[in-house]
């Protein structure tokens, strides 16, 4: 049963949809030399791979480069990029960023990140003069009718209720506490998978998808399978119709070249 199993669905899914933090990536952020081998051999069987995450483009390009995924669905679906060309992207509105901005800016214990499709201002006093990615600045002298994510940071859960009465999507974060980003209300990264695929031909039916976090539960529930890694929020693990070991463990690598893979890289 397992092997007819695993003969139907080597020839139902033809893409492999990843998160990266706490999926793909171990906890010191990086991509096991394991992960690597079979996502090659992943891509010489013919398989497409996409990250799905919800980082900025800015803030993947070292996992881009060890990859080289078709399919970038980033800032949890708010942009997204099929063979480096932009796809898509959904702009929150111009007056929410702006009530978010007077809100918390300046708010103690509350750090703020505005992220655009190729730029990222924030107000976070740690924030190294030098640093490639994020740039210091006063907020809300920022545009603000291009931000693609709101980022937010709080010492306490004060003002928590109010980020989810806003007319928005507001994603927390299992493994942080105290972490919220807020997207368009379009947007999930099951948008950005329907948007790549209606680009590159393929069906949501034939994606194979893994995540760990709140985030990625509406691709764990509407794409072909959806595989949890045993690290993943209970809730998660719930919905998924699968899971694979841990991130620690390169679970979603052993997952494949188990099931999908017909020549499986030595481990």
């Amino acid at each position: 049963m397992k092997a007819q199993i695993e003969k139907e669905t080597k020839v139902m899914i033809k893409g492999i949809v990843m998160d990266l933090d706490q999926t793909l990536l171990h906890n010191d952020k990086q991509i096991s030399r394991y992960t690597l081998q079979v996502l090659e051999q992943a891509k010489r069987q013919g398989l497409t791979l996409f990250f799905a995450t919800g980082r900025s483009v800015m803030r993947i390009e070292n996992y881009r480069r060890q990859v080289h995924p078709e399919g970038l669905i980033c800032l949890n679906g708010g942009l997204n990029l099929w063979q480096g060309q932009r796809v898509s992207q959904y702009p929150l509105n111009p007056s929410l960023v702006k009530s978010v901005v007077e809100r918390l800016n300046g708010l103690s214990g509350c750090r703020l990140t505005l992220t655009y499709a190729d730029t990222i201002f924030t107000n976070d006093p740690q924030t190294r003069h030098d640093d490639p990615i994020y740039h210091r600045a006063d907020l809300p002298g920022c545009p603000m009718d291009s931000v693609l994510k709101i980022s937010i940071n709080l010492d306490s859960d004060q003002e928590a209720a109010w980020l989810n009465s806003l007319d928005c999507t507001c994603l927390a974060n299992a493994h942080e506490p105290g972490y919220y980003v807020l997207v368009s209300s379009v947007v999930s990264k099951l948008t950005g998978a329907r948007d790549l695929c209606r680009r590159c031909g393929l069906d949501l039916s034939e994606l194979a998808v893994f995540g760990d976090d709140f985030n990625d539960l509406p691709l764990l529930q509407n794409c072909g399978i959806g595989i949890a890694v045993m690290n993943a929020h209970p809730e998660v693990k719930a919905a998924a119709s699968q899971t694979c070991f841990s991130n620690e463990q390169d679970g979603p690598a052993h997952w494949i070249a188990e099931v999908l893979l017909k020549e499986k890289p030595e481990f």
